[in-house]
């Protein structure tokens, strides 16, 4: 019986919180190129490249050109372009729909790999967030040239800082 009171968080017991169908780590939308080829061979060439759509240290998500059945193991090569890697591991596939998306699961990937891996997901997480830098910095750009600037966009706002181009065409408090 557990005491009562303040309990440690350790990670097994944290893992062991986690509903059993639940993801227990992050997937990571793709903002660089990647690709999977599921064919299997060791060799550094990737051929029939499939599209990742998303990604993390235990499996992917993978567009592929025709309707897969689920429970099957396949051998993968990930190709991850901007760190010109390669990551050759089993996979396991773990659900499945008609467009030819799957699931895989990296039960066996080798700690090298999985080294390599994590430093691509920093690369994409950098990517994704300099994309979103420029997005939202182009939105704020076009607003604060057009004179009707939404009022969300000139509203103060203690969370968020907006660039002084923002408010040129906003009436400031005493001002």
């Amino acid at each position: 019986m557990d005491p009562l009171g303040p309990q440690t968080a350790t990670p097994d017991r944290i893992l062991k919180s986690i509903p059993p169908r639940r993801r227990r780590t992050i997937r990571h939308h793709v903002h660089t190129p990647a690709y999977a080829s599921l064919n299997g061979n060791s060799d550094d060439m990737v051929l029939d490249l499939s599209e990742i759509l998303d990604i993390s240290e235990r499996g992917a998500a993978i567009q592929t050109s025709s309707p897969w059945d689920l429970s099957r193991d396949v051998n993968l090569c990930l190709d991850l372009s901007e760190t010109k890697t390669y990551l050759h591991t089993t996979g396991h596939v773990v659900w499945a729909d008609k467009t030819g998306r799957i699931g895989v699961s990296f039960p066996e990937l080798p700690e090298d790999s999985r080294r390599k891996l994590k430093e691509w997901l920093f690369l994409n997480a950098m990517v994704g967030a300099a994309n979103y830098a420029m997005f939202a910095y182009d939105m704020l750009h076009t607003a604060s040239r057009n004179a009707t600037a939404p009022a969300a966009l000139c509203a103060p706002s203690s969370r968020k800082v907006w660039p002084e181009a923002v408010v040129t065409n906003c009436e400031r408090p005493g001002h």
